[in-house]
């Protein structure tokens, strides 16, 4: 980043990093290079905390550029996670305080890495593992991992998004939420698809059925061209040839046993490896921004499709997409209303032609529209956060309507749950088994209640039952476009 900074002749920023991070030697040339390390909690310490806000005055009064992880590092799953407040509000009450009349701005950043080093060891801490410490041990290991080759980091920046400080006015009290949303949802158009990203999200959706070489170039054509002509942002031209794709980044994959090619038969396959399902996962999620809005349409679609459409299917149809938009609200960040749906519809019209159409007859239409919709994304980029949903519903309806709640005990047995589910196939995806998605799971639950143990014991089971059939059926949805993708390669429907 400094690099690039440099570069194009601009300012050497300072930056935040926690305090674990400040080794002997090589934390005295980061700070001297302008890394300010802070603690990772000190609400209890009112001095750290007076300090630390008088430093940061000082650096916004002198308008110096600072750089933090806004979302506390996209690095963990892959995919941008809620972003933490705790600067930018800091950062506002600075600029308040000193010349209002001078904007501020955030800059989204976005750095990608074509293949990551650590990604083993975050899949590790998703299945419950403990987080080894980031000590010089580490570092060292760390730095002896560059050996092998790990492709290109890419650099993006996003539009800048500006911080409203009024003069005289006070804040608005949502003022620090709104702009950390309108800074990650800049965040999220300027961060690219990568190879990987892509050669991960068709054989994930195909997972644990392995892929021909004609089967998987096929799939990464379909969706070079859809994403090509949504405008998505890449590292490399949308232009470029399935085939190309992938015998340019498979080979790498591969390297690091993420996928598994058999070529002793007939004709090559290529599969996930089950062991590095959330590896894949990692990479494409990368991806994944450019992808749930085609996949809640999917969802929306086979809602009416298997539960019959009423009188007025299209009516019906919105008001589904607008439920996942609910639903999905803690794993994604969504534009307001109405500008999601029409970002709905223009994703059905690059997809199937005559959608309204096919809508509006019923299941006919609707039979007929899934014949050529294309390509289909529900299950590929939607069925590990739904069923990550359904096992936290499972496991609440074994939990005691009337015990205190205890997180860490609840995410082990999630775990339990997931695992038992998966080997019963009622699970199909093993990224779905992770304590990140278990935490975005029990955020649904409370969002509808489901964690209030002041409720009477019987009203509690009934919302939790309630909710576990919900999701179930979700799933059982997800899972006929699963199916519906399988019969589409197989050729049983053209």
């Amino acid at each position: 980043i400094y690099a690039t900074l440099f570069d194009n002749d601009l300012p050497h920023p300072h930056t935040f990093g926690g305090i674990n991070m400040k080794w002997p030697i090589i934390g005295n040339i980061q700070r001297s290079s302008g890394m300010i390390f802070i603690r990772r909690a000190f609400s209890d310490n009112p001095v750290y905390k007076a300090v630390l806000q008088r430093y940061i005055d000082y650096l916004v009064s002198r308008r110096f550029p600072l750089l933090w992880s806004i979302e506390g590092g996209r690095s963990r799953t892959g995919k941008l996670v809620p972003p933490r407040y705790g600067l930018l509000h800091w950062l506002l009450n600075a600029a308040e305080r000193y010349d209002k009349t001078k904007p501020l701005y955030i800059v989204p950043l976005s750095v990608v890495f074509e293949q990551v080093v650590d990604v083993d060891a975050v899949a590790h801490e998703h299945l419950g593992g403990v987080k080894k410490p980031e000590d010089l041990a580490w570092f060292y290991k760390y730095l002896q991992s560059f050996k092998n080759p790990l492709g290109k980091i890419h650099i993006r920046f996003g539009d800048p998004v500006q911080a409203r400080v009024d003069a005289g006015q006070p804040r608005d009290p949502l003022a620090v939420e709104k702009l950390a949303f309108e800074t990650c949802v800049e965040l999220n158009r300027s961060t690219p698809i990568t190879k990987a990203s892509l050669v991960c999200m068709s054989l994930l959706a195909a997972h644990p059925q392995a892929l021909t070489r004609s089967e998987l170039i096929g799939s990464l054509d379909k969706l070079l061209n859809y994403l090509s002509q949504t405008g998505a942002e890449a590292t490399f031209p949308l232009s470029t040839g399935g085939e190309e794709l992938l015998n340019s980044a498979v080979p790498s994959l591969q390297a690091s046993g993420t996928v598994f090619v058999f070529e002793a038969g007939i004709e090559p396959v290529y599969s996930v490896n089950e062991e590095k399902a959330l590896d894949a996962a990692y990479y494409r999620n990368n991806a994944i921004h450019f992808l749930f809005t085609g996949a809640i349409a999917d969802v929306a679609l086979a809602r009416l499709y298997l539960d019959d459409a009423g009188d007025e299917p299209l009516v019906e149809l919105e008001e589904e997409i607008l439920s996942l938009r609910k639903l999905l609200q803690w794993d994604f960040f969504f534009p307001e209303k109405e500008e999601f749906l029409a970002s709905v519809y223009s994703d059905l019209d690059i997809r199937g032609a005559d959608w309204r159409e096919h809508v509006a007859e019923g299941k006919n239409g609707l039979r007929e529209l899934f014949t050529h919709l294309s390509p289909v994304l529900g299950h590929g980029a939607l069925e590990p956060y739904l069923e990550a949903y359904r096992i936290v519903a499972e496991q609440l309806l074994q939990s005691g309507s009337g015990e205190q709640f205890d997180h860490k005990t609840f995410i082990k047995d999630c775990l339990n749950t997931g695992r038992q589910l998966h080997l019963q196939r009622q699970v199909v995806s093993r990224e779905s088994i992770a304590k990140a998605m278990f935490d975005t799971g029990l955020k649904v639950a409370k969002s509808r209640g489901l964690l209030d143990i002041s409720l009477a014991p019987a009203e509690l089971a009934s919302r939790r039952q309630q909710h576990a059939e919900e999701m179930r059926t979700l799933n059982r949805r997800v899972r006929a476009l699963r199916s519906l993708a399988s019969a589409r390669r197989a050729g049983v429907i053209t």
